[in-house]
């Protein structure tokens, strides 16, 4: 009732994520990141592609289980932080994208649930539906994202007070 199953994949992807750091934060130890930047910089393009396509079903849904791998896979290159995208995408508005996703995609509930429902006019078309849903997906998670900042700001204050 209060989510999507799909939340709950996302948290799992998050955990999956906070795992994979771990790894990734070992592995560096080990390895030189800097010698293996070509590598890193076709995995993740390649990986990109190819979770794309997943998420557009392009592949049989026997192959989706792959899909979490290969997640973890781009997640573990990024994590690296050496291939040859490093410095492009290291940007103020790509860290907003970042920073951003989160909010977006828990208040997409919000949006999705005021779209299907009845309190917008029934002969508003599915296209109008569809952009006032994303619509107030987008405003209510900017307006939870600054929220959590201004709190965030607030407590840093009195906690060093």
């Amino acid at each position: 009732g209060i989510c999507f199953k799909a939340m709950l994949r996302g948290v799992a992807e998050l955990c999956l994520g906070a795992f994979t750091y771990e790894i990734v934060r070992i592995l560096k130890e080990k390895i030189d990141v800097n010698r293996a930047r070509v590598f890193n910089t076709i995995v993740y393009i390649s990986g990109i592609v190819v979770f794309i396509l997943f998420c557009c079903r392009k592949f049989n849904r026997e192959y989706q289980f792959l899909g979490v791998p290969l997640f973890m896979l781009i997640i573990a290159v990024c994590f690296m932080g050496e291939t040859h995208l490093s410095r492009v995408l290291d940007n103020r508005f790509v860290m907003f994208l970042g920073k951003f996703s989160l909010p977006l995609y828990l208040a997409q509930v919000v949006g999705v649930r005021i779209a299907e429902s009845k309190l917008l006019p029934g002969s508003m078309g599915g296209w109008m539906r569809v952009a006032i849903g994303i619509g107030i997906s987008l405003v209510t998670a900017l307006v939870v994202m600054w929220t959590g900042d201004l709190l965030k700001t607030r407590l840093l204050r009195r906690s060093k007070h």
